[in-house]
């Protein structure tokens, strides 16, 4: 069961337990409060930051929650930012839950002025401590640091996954082609979180995985305006063209640059393809 505020009905299905969050990410911290839950609870999250963008798009965090718990619902924080919190309080009545799970920093309802407290007065609530490392709280904010920064493995990590995007690839401009190391493209939506460069990535097409280069950022010597995702896919030569892959980043190579030829260009493409071929890693 997927639900968006505005299509659900009043329902008579109670759960047990009912996990509350954002969870953008699904990091470490937020597994320590889903993996509490059961194919026959719920969570609950929320789209619609209004504050910074998502690590994932909301179709690929439902996906992430939905190895937890299979009945989500989802409210849009655009269209509930005003209601009081007792209108959210007696909105989780209809559920009935004998424990409601969430971590202590939760808040909610007009302005945030619903909080942990607040739950307590009509749930039996359980409120799961913050996860650490190297005694600082994991957090979604952290992560968003780490990939705009290209600290892609310190992301990973406390993702406990790669960082990936999934996306249907779309028609380039022919240049990687023309060089001699044909691309895979897709276009970058405005709020991905990762910094320009160049990337150890490994592409997951139709099940199977294949070592990868890829570069985000603008083509600077190209004269190239804009964001794109331009992925080598080393021993791969098929054309995908409106087909969904997905693209794991595993490893910060180097800053884009802007080079003084083409064939300098290339040199250098085929260094970052060595460097990935060479690699001792599982795919």
């Amino acid at each position: 069961m997927l639900k968006y505020l505005d299509e659900l009905q009043r329902s008579k299905k109670e759960y047990e337990k009912i996990a509350i969050g954002y969870f953008d990410g699904v990091h470490k911290g937020h597994q320590k409060i889903l993996r509490q839950l059961s194919n026959n609870d719920l969570i609950i999250t929320f789209i619609n930051n209004l504050h910074a963008n998502d690590i994932y798009p909301t179709e690929e965090k439902i996906l992430l929650l939905k190895e937890y718990c299979p009945n989500i619902i989802v409210l849009d924080l655009n269209k509930i930012k005003k209601d009081s919190k007792s209108k959210f309080i007696e909105f989780l009545k209809q559920f009935n839950p004998e424990l409601v799970i969430t971590g202590p920093d939760f808040r909610f309802g007009y302005k945030h002025q619903g909080s942990v407290a607040d739950l307590e007065k009509h749930f039996k609530v359980k409120t799961v401590a913050f996860v650490k490392k190297n005694n600082e709280k994991i957090s979604s904010s952290q992560i968003r640091d780490y990939l705009q920064e290209g600290h892609i493995r310190l992301a990973n990590e406390l993702l406990t996954r790669p960082f990936s995007i999934t996306d249907m690839v779309v028609t380039g401009s022919g240049i990687g082609h023309r060089l001699g190391v044909p691309t895979v493209n897709f276009l970058i939506h405005n709020n991905v979180l990762l910094r320009k460069g160049v990337y150890e990535t490994r592409v997951i097409y139709k099940g199977k995985k294949y070592k990868s280069v890829t570069n985000v950022g603008s083509r600077p010597t190209f004269n190239g305006v804009g964001n794109n995702i331009e992925t080598h896919i080393i021993g791969f030569n098929k054309k995908i063209y409106g087909e969904l892959i997905t693209v794991e980043f595993i490893k910060y190579l180097r800053e884009e640059k802007k080079f003084d030829s083409e064939s300098k260009l290339v040199t250098q493409i085929k260094r970052d393809i060595k460097q990935v071929e060479s690699k001792k890693s599982k795919i």
